[in-house]
């Protein structure tokens, strides 16, 4: 049975597009517990060099979310962050509001 990923934009990939299985993460899923379980499944928070945009986006980097790519600071508050496996393939954890909340994965 090929398990199957939502995508921010509602579309669906298969995890064995990746040698690391993505573990099943609920939707609303602070962000803190969807980054542990991550990392406990074999992926790796990729540190952005990138300048943000936007205030949340360095408040997120500066508590030590160096993975945060980027935020919006609307009512949203959507940030991305970025994870890549031992191959080297990324996906983006997709957030909303500031509270963080886990909203699914997208490909980069």
């Amino acid at each position: 049975m090929i398990k199957k990923v939502a995508l921010f934009i509602g579309l669906l990939i298969t995890t064995n597009l990746f040698a690391q299985a993505l573990p099943t993460i609920k939707l609303n899923t602070p962000y803190g517990n969807v980054r542990a379980q991550l990392i406990k499944s074999g992926w790796t928070p990729v540190k952005q060099r990138e300048p943000c945009i936007g205030t949340f986006c360095n408040i997120q980097r500066n508590n030590g979310y160096y993975e945060t790519l980027h935020c919006w600071d609307m009512s949203t508050a959507a940030c991305n962050f970025v994870f890549a496996n031992s191959q080297g393939k990324e996906i983006i954890v997709v957030t909303n509001f500031e509270r963080l909340l886990f909203n699914g994965f997208r490909l980069p």
